[in-house]
């Protein structure tokens, strides 16, 4: 993260029509809050938030003109302004209605500018009783996560209390002892130099999944920075056009390490099995099972909580990005149950990352079955797999010509960053770009292919004999995979300028196949414990516990960030530094969090889980 930091100064970049600081500051504030709590404090307070699109009350308007120029370019849209006013105070009227009240305390605003200001989006009028009220946390949706809870605690207080008191006792019950804090603790911790030796090898994965965890919560907690208030957007305006600009808008991209991961151990195992079983179809439903067992307990808790208690808090911009983002989670409550939220109404997002695990459910299911079909071509799969890697990089770049699809750094602005996912227009950010290529599972496709084709090339080499520590060809190449990643990831200033529709197909072709060879490459090296510092960096022990943290880390962190950022009652200052504090503080509460959601929910229930249907149901091993 810190060499990606520095990046920005190395690679400078910017505006295309960069203002002086005179003509930028007579630009009317992009965003503005007044004191909320102390607005609201009196008894007849009243807080409004919302964005008034401006135009000029006469022509020529020298003001607006310069407004629309700056606007033309990379930055938030100037010709709006966002205002949090407390307009009992600023503007005393008998008026009853609270819009109307703030429509004309704005007006007033832009009167004083020659400037005409509509009302765009009203996100809340607040009084000071609904004040005081606050959310109606007896709804039944709240009290069932709180009970679901308590039942969790409660049901690992007995397991652990049976721990201690049944030690020693060679017929302890083993279902209770799922329950176990101490026992869940100790899985945790312990790395075991025990088991299948081919499965022992593939540790430094767990390396590369952490890197990829980090980067998505530095990335995370950036995309948060242009969802606030800010006091100065030129920052965030001129960084976006930067080397870490670049990165921030390529990050989607660096999805598919998890793709490639997720896909090369389920297809690797599934391997293992048919050495000593049949492998059929029946083996499909056993694997999307066993994989919901592993996801959808805590996916559902956390939902739980983003539907409910993630909103219990107050600030001026509270409701307008937590409240509304949790409404989302519970109107698509049911769609995330059965992992289809990408495909149904994928712009209204709850918690942004978690289309991913739509993604990689339906992927699952996908590549499960194609390893029962490669079963029969088990010579030519590698050949298979890696000529559909191939083919499918070269449809999405016909299919991005034919419906005129654009690259992430073309379509991502520090105005569109702002709303992304949020309901405040529709149709600024809801491309199909985004949603049918670099959130579908169609997008990462390619991705997942490529996982499948590593899993058997690495299955026939361990067969040969090979050991990819001796040869240093891959050791070279797998050693300078980050740095190229990062080299590709600022190529991306390129397709800024050149935005015809041929350049753009060509390069979203060339991006899939060039990030997916060089991520390969990454995860190639690494299951075959090539020689360098690399190696030896994602080798180390302690990323396996930290990687078993991975599914809590990537459900919460987004709810941890927006708790962090979004409780703050005034205009926030944003710099580099507060960016590396923000995904500091966040990463730091996210793992400390984890541990007991790791320990308390998913452990034991999916221990549970597998018992109760694999052992007993199934009589599946």
């Amino acid at each position: 993260m810190l060499a990606i930091i520095i990046l920005c100064f190395v690679f400078p970049g910017g505006l295309a029509r960069k203002l002086t600081n005179e003509e930028y500051h007579l630009l009317p504030p992009a965003f503005h809050l007044d004191h909320y709590e102390r607005c609201l404090s009196q008894n007849d307070g009243l807080y409004c938030l919302g964005t008034f699109h401006l135009t000029p009350e006469r022509e020529p308007n020298q003001l607006y003109n310069l407004m629309k120029e700056y606007s033309e370019d990379r930055t938030f849209n100037r010709t709006l302004i966002r205002r949090g006013y407390c307009v009992s105070a600023r503007c005393p009227s008998t008026e009853r209605n609270a819009s109307l009240r703030f429509e004309r305390c704005a007006q007033q605003w832009g009167h004083d500018r020659a400037l005409r200001t509509s009302l765009k989006t009203l996100h809340y009028c607040r009084s000071a009783e609904a004040y005081r009220l606050g959310v109606d946390t007896l709804e039944t949706s709240y009290r069932v996560v709180l009970y679901a809870m308590y039942a969790f605690l409660t049901l690992n207080l007995v397991g652990t209390v049976y721990d201690f008191m049944s030690e020693g006792n060679a017929q302890r019950n083993r279902q209770l002892l799922f329950w176990s804090a101490r026992s869940n603790w100790h899985r945790l911790t312990t790395v075991s130099d025990q088991g299948d030796t081919r499965l022992l090898e593939l540790a430094p994965i767990q390396g590369l999944r952490i890197i990829g965890m980090s980067t998505m919560t530095y990335v995370h907690a950036a995309i948060a920075n242009f969802k606030l208030y800010t006091y100065n957007p030129q920052f965030l305006e001129e960084r976006l056009g930067t080397s870490i600009g670049a990165f921030l808008c390529n990050s989607v991209i660096l999805v598919q390490v998890f793709v490639i991961i997720s896909t090369f151990l389920s297809t690797y195992n599934l391997i293992l099995y048919s050495q000593k079983n049949a492998l059929s179809y029946k083996i499909v439903p056993l694997c999307i099972i066993k994989r919901l067992t592993r996801i959808t307990p805590l996916y559902l808790l956390v939902m739980g909580y983003a539907m409910t208690w993630w909103n219990v808090g107050d600030s001026p911009l509270w409701s307008a990005v937590i409240g509304d983002e949790s409404k989302v989670c519970r109107d698509k409550f049911w769609y995330h149950m059965f992992y289809v939220s990408n495909i149904v109404e994928p712009n209204r997002t709850c918690m942004m990352q978690t289309w991913f695990l739509a993604a990689d459910m339906q992927l699952t299911i996908l590549t499960s079955i194609l390893v029962i079909i490669m079963a029969k071509f088990r010579s030519r799969a590698t050949l298979i797999l890696g000529s559909m890697f191939l083919a499918t990089c070269a449809f999405d770049a016909v299919f991005a010509y034919i419906f005129e699809w654009k690259p992430v750094n073309q379509i991502v602005t520090p105005e569109r960053l702002r709303i992304m996912f949020s309901d405040e227009d529709p149709s600024t950010f809801r491309s199909a770009s985004f949603t049918r290529m670099h959130l579908s599972t169609w997008g990462h496709l390619h991705a997942a292919f490529l996982g499948q084709a590593l899993a058997y090339l690495h299955f026939e080499l361990q067969e040969r004999g090979f050991r990819g520590s001796n040869n240093k060809w891959l050791a070279f190449f797998h050693n300078i995979g980050l740095p190229v990643m990062v080299t590709w990831s600022l190529f991306g200033h390129w397709t800024r300028e050149h935005t015809s529709r041929l350049v753009s197909a060509t390069y979203v072709g060339l991006e899939r196949l060039a990030v997916g060879v060089i991520l390969g490459n990454v995860v190639f090296g690494a299951i075959n414990t090539v020689e360098g510092n690399l190696s030896r960096f994602l080798g180390w022990k302690g990323w396996n516990i930290l990687g078993r943290l991975s599914l809590a880390v990537m459900l919460i962190h987004w709810c941890v960030n927006m708790l962090l950022v979004v409780s703050r009652p005034n205009l926030k200052d944003t710099s580099l530094l507060t960016f590396a504090v923000d995904a500091g503080s966040t990463a730091f509460f996210t793992y400390l969090l984890a541990v007991p959601l790791t320990i308390l929910v998913e452990m034991p229930v999916q221990k549970t889980l597998d018992y109760l249907i694999f052992e007993l149901v199934l009589k599946f091993k």
